[in-house]
């Protein structure tokens, strides 16, 4: 079972490079926008959330046809826009905790 996995992983590795990078980037993106507009508390969201809306979207345009060789590149978008969403607004979260102001 650890052979099978390590092989899955090892013939995957442009997958994982690249989900690495656009979780990086969104990271990179949310934090300049929160640094940018500091005085907008909401700003810091809008990378995530547009993220999100991304990864749905592209999901529900294949939904009738999931499985579907052909929506297999809708499916990689979806699932790269949504798992690097999801981070930017946690990220966004921690970033709103940290610069939490006291009023």
């Amino acid at each position: 079972m650890k052979e099978e996995i390590m092989a899955m992983l090892t013939n995957n590795t442009e997958y994982m490079l690249f989900s690495i990078i656009v979780i990086v980037a969104a990271m990179v993106l949310t934090l300049l926008v929160s640094l940018i507009a500091k005085k907008l508390r909401f700003a810091k969201y809008v990378p995530g959330i547009l993220l999100l809306f991304v990864g749905m979207f592209s999901l529900f345009m294949i939904i009738n046809d999931l499985f579907a060789k052909s929506s297999l590149d809708n499916i990689l978008i979806a699932l790269f826009c949504i798992s690097s969403g999801l981070i930017a607004l946690l990220f966004a979260l921690i970033i709103g905790v940290i610069t939490k102001r006291k009023y």
